[in-house]
């Protein structure tokens, strides 16, 4: 199963910042955090705001430092590859994060097209909007985004080519009749398949 980052951030402009990073890991865990901002990270967007939900008061109150994330990132991904959805956007957060910290990222970071055909990309949004029905989780948090995207790349990732679906047929279908029931009637048992 692919492992996967995403990242909140306080807006898209040239001075956003991140404020939550989520991974999910190929052992099913899940794992967020709420970045506190440093001083000199003051832009902030309120249309963002609307959309994530969280709030830069909310941000101060619970959030962790940025050596905290870091290193927290760090231990629990090593040297893996995480995967995003978003690779402009999330190597510009995670780059700024690190250097704020003054840590060394260990991990590397890939786009998701690297792993994708065109054909699955293009189906990657209905994807994804399916994989956040079925897991029944609210977009627009790193954690919850994390497990949506990695949810419907193993979907994507794992579904037959479909030159095979094609090319399955079952051989034969063999019906049993049942014994006639109390009334006279036939009734026909479950349908067994030889392939």
């Amino acid at each position: 199963m692919l492992e996967v980052i995403d990242i909140e951030a306080s807006g898209l402009g040239s001075a956003s910042y991140p404020i939550e990073v989520g991974i999910a890991l190929a052992d099913g865990s899940q794992h967020s955090w709420l970045i506190r901002p440093v001083t000199e990270w003051e832009h902030w967007c309120d249309q963002a705001q609307k959309i994530h939900g969280i709030s830069r008061e909310q941000l101060l109150e619970e959030g962790y430092s940025v050596q905290q994330v870091c290193e927290a990132l760090n231990d629990l991904c090593g040297a893996r590859d995480l995967h995003t959805d978003c690779w402009v956007y999330d190597n510009s957060w995670l780059h700024l994060l690190y250097v704020t910290a003054g840590i060394r990222q260990t991990f590397s970071l890939s786009p998701i097209e690297r792993v994708l055909d065109e054909e699955s990309l293009n189906g990657y949004s209905t994807y994804k909007k399916y994989a956040q029905r079925l897991l029944a989780l609210a977009p627009h948090r790193a954690g919850s985004d994390a497990k949506i995207i990695q949810t419907a790349l193993s979907m994507l990732t794992h579904r037959p080519h479909p030159s095979s679906v094609a090319a399955f047929k079952p051989r034969r279908i063999n019906f049993t009749q049942a014994k006639a029931g109390r009334h006279g009637t036939r009734r026909a048992s479950s349908p067994s398949f030889n392939y």
